[in-house]
């Protein structure tokens, strides 16, 4: 395979450490919600199902309020991690993965590679017993080693939430 050695600094904001991190997804959640509504409204219009559209559109907004009145636990999480707060160096070669914090750094090799993920703008993977390691996919794109970085990925981990991820955790 061939050899590779990339680094990029990164400063998440909560915004973008939820995005990542969150159970579900931000744009999958408004979509979701939306999917209520409207079957919710639909369902008014018909008299055998004017219970259930009452009671999506109860789940829609009790959705909204919750989000917005009680914090996540993706935001708490990041608040309780300092480290995130300040820009961190993630580093990938074809031998090993790293972040160097502000107060510590990490390696692993990539045979410890535990699960991996491709969400959004952003490929996540994730070693036994240490921070995950994120970069923007974009910029794996830009230099060339998106692909290579998957193979690797997919050769020493599990996608996360795939079948094998479920059997093997």
């Amino acid at each position: 395979m061939n050899e590779f050695s990339f680094e990029e600094t990164i400063l998440l904001s909560e915004e973008e450490y939820v995005d990542i991190f969150g159970v579900i997804p931000k744009s999958r959640k408004t979509f979701m919600r939306f999917c209520m509504l409207a079957v919710g409204v639909i369902c008014l219009f018909f008299p055998f199902t004017q219970l259930l559209g009452i009671f999506l559109l109860g789940m829609a907004f009790v959705s909204v309020v919750m989000n917005r009145n009680l914090p996540g636990m993706s935001k708490q999480t990041y608040k309780a991690k300092p480290y995130y707060h300040q820009p961190v160096t993630y580093g990938i070669t074809q031998n090993k993965l790293w972040a160097n914090f502000e107060n510590f750094n990490i390696s692993s090799a990539w045979e410890n590679l535990a699960v991996w993920q491709l969400q959004g703008k952003w490929v996540r993977l994730s070693p036994h017993g240490l921070p995950p390691i994120i970069f923007k996919k974009e910029s794996l794109e830009k230099a060339g080693i998106l692909e290579t970085v998957l193979q690797k990925a997919k050769q020493f981990g599990v996608e996360f939430n795939s079948p094998e991820a479920k059997r093997a955790f």
